[in-house]
């Protein structure tokens, strides 16, 4: 985990992000140990305000990420990333990642390693996605319109 909070200049900032990191004496899990890691220092890195920079206006950033683990077949682990980030502006930004971990070889798995091409995997995903994604428009616009009459 990272987590550190402070201040530069006029912005305060307050991180606070996990991430997984497996282990294990049959297999090798640098690779993807190193990929989560990676991943996570960036983001906190570009949610970290530079002091280079010449921002005046009192602000509060922050950066957000958590994770869970699943357990889809014996030998394989999902890893769903939540993450929300605030860096001034008029509004944050989240997202949600995945990833499948393959427990015999200690590696991430692409799409092509788990389904079969033609299957109709990816019509299926992009209908759930799209379905996803029309909620949350949905959630906005009605926020939205909230804040606008009041």
């Amino acid at each position: 985990a990272i987590e550190k909070r402070g201040k530069v200049k006029a912005i305060k900032y307050y991180i606070d992000a996990s991430y997984p990191q497996f282990d294990g004496s049959w297999t090798d899990f640098r690779e993807t140990n190193q990929t989560f890691e990676l991943s996570t220092r960036e983001a906190v890195a570009d949610s970290t305000p530079d002091p280079k920079d010449d921002e005046t206006r009192d602000q509060n950033w922050s950066y957000d990420q958590s994770f869970q683990l699943f357990r889809p077949a014996a030998q394989a682990i999902s890893v769903v990333t939540s993450s929300y980030s605030f860096t001034g502006g008029a509004h944050g930004n989240s997202g949600v990642s995945g990833a499948l971990i393959d427990l015999r070889s200690g590696l991430m798995l692409a799409p092509s390693e788990v389904f079969v091409s033609g299957d109709g995997w990816r019509a299926e995903l992009r209908e759930m996605v799209g379905h996803e994604v029309a909620t949350v428009l949905r959630m906005g616009l009605e926020i939205y319109a909230g804040e606008a009459e009041g």
